[in-house]
């Protein structure tokens, strides 16, 4: 009897934990310089980013507002309008934000509450556009 019971703890655990991982995202990202784009690997919507200047005098976060479609490419130049952005918690205009000139930034992705959040390192050209990435493509 106790054999049965702890094969079918067992099994039970095995199926959740069959679940649990085939239903996650993963929240990797890239940033594509040519298009000044932060891409989705998993080609999921993007809709939780933070943008934070290694000087930490930048703190933005972009979420998704609801009912309106987001984008799996999230371009840093022309931003699109389904997303809000805040500043050191204070909702801002999306159309006042813009990278400083020669600054290194972290953009986190962490649209999938599951899975663990996906980093890339950033750094501007003295015209404030994306010169250089860590992470140019998904692995």
């Amino acid at each position: 009897m106790l054999k049965i019971k702890t094969n079918i703890n067992t099994s039970i655990i095995l199926i959740c934990l069959i679940f649990t991982l085939s239903s996650c995202y993963d929240n990797n990202i890239y940033f594509d310089i040519n298009s000044q784009c932060v891409v989705s690997c998993n080609k999921k919507v993007i809709e939780n980013l933070h943008i934070i200047s290694k000087d930490n005098k930048d703190f933005y976060f972009f979420s998704k507002l609801p009912k309106l479609n987001g984008t799996n490419s999230f371009n840093l130049v022309e931003i699109n309008h389904s997303y809000s952005l805040e500043n050191m918690n204070r909702e801002i205009s999306i159309d006042s934000f813009r990278l400083r000139p020669e600054t290194e930034y972290e953009i986190v992705n962490s649209t999938f509450g599951d899975a663990a959040s996906s980093k890339i390192l950033i750094k501007t050209d003295q015209n404030g556009k994306v010169a250089y990435s860590n992470i140019k493509a998904c692995k």
